[in-house]
């Protein structure tokens, strides 16, 4: 025996979906994650109020007429009122299903939306300049969307992200040829940076010897002009003594040298010298002088 369900009973949607009830394509009642009494006279609209990911890829022209594939995904949130009026968000409150395909059609417009404000960036680039700043396009579109959202509130959303994660040719042989340009510029700039150090290290070692041969020359000079001095004071000291031995002995130079022999003696004993002797030599000397 089949039973058949009532005409009656209630709708209950997740907590983050809004919901319109209509009798007769008017609205009577409305709210997000509220329950609803389901009646054969009431049809029911639902639209997610959550940020929607939508996944996106598409292929532009760049300037000179090759194509570039865009791959990424954009996180957009819908304006409720925007949706029920472009779109046909109708649902079996019985299952929760839509009941027209244009919801589904949010990614084709999404995707359309974000393709023209790639377009707008690329048109007058080349290929290859498109894929050596293809890391800067995500925040060039960002940029862009930031100054002029039209594309996007013309559809009733608004950006919450945007992620491209691949930006290449279309054609798989100029990827190649791309890829292994930017290798050779890669490599050749690294010998270039190796050679730069090299050049700085030997510039930076030929200054140090430069700077290691002053600093000896500027050493030897001072220990020269230190042993100068050092000469002088030497020099000077003998003079000094030489003078002042010619200034003790100056009161003496007309005095008999027996005399001076007997002064001599004298200050000997008085020293504490126990012996003296007299050689011939001496008094020989003595005579002569005499």
């Amino acid at each position: 025996m089949t039973t058949s369900r009532l005409p009656f009973g209630f709708y209950k949607p997740t907590p983050t979906d809004h919901v319109v009830k209509y009798r007769g394509g008017k609205m009577v009642a409305s709210g997000t994650g509220v329950l609803f009494l389901i009646t054969p006279w009431h049809t029911f609209a639902r639209v997610p109020t959550t940020v929607q990911t939508i996944p996106v890829s598409f292929t532009e022209l760049t300037s000179d007429r090759l194509g570039v594939f865009v791959q990424g995904e954009i996180h957009i949130r819908l304006d409720v009122e925007a949706m029920l009026t472009r779109h046909d968000f109708s649902v079996d409150p019985w299952t929760g299903i839509w009941m027209s395909d244009d919801p589904t059609r949010l990614t084709e417009d999404a995707g359309k939306a974000l393709q023209g404000y790639v377009r707008a960036l690329i048109k007058d680039r080349t290929l290859e300049e498109v894929i050596v700043a293809a890391s800067d396009l995500e925040t060039e579109v960002l940029s862009a969307i930031a100054v002029n959202d039209v594309r996007l509130a013309k559809l009733g959303m608004r950006l919450e992200g945007l992620f491209i994660t691949s930006v290449k040719p279309e054609n798989r042989q100029l990827s190649a040829a791309i890829e292994a340009k930017k290798r050779e510029e890669m490599l050749a700039g690294a010998d270039k940076a190796v050679s730069a150090r090299r050049m700085d290290a030997a510039s930076s070692e030929r200054e140090l010897k430069q700077y290691e041969a002053e600093t000896a020359r500027a050493m030897e000079e001072t220990r020269t002009a230190l042993i100068e001095i050092r000469n002088r004071n030497v020099i000077a000291e003998a003079v000094a003594d030489a003078d002042a031995a010619a200034k003790k002995l100056e009161p003496y130079r007309d005095v008999d040298p027996a005399v001076l022999l007997a002064l001599a003696i004298e200050k000997m004993a008085v020293a504490g010298v126990g012996e003296f002797n007299l050689t011939s030599d001496l008094l020989s000397a003595l005579r002569r002088k005499e």
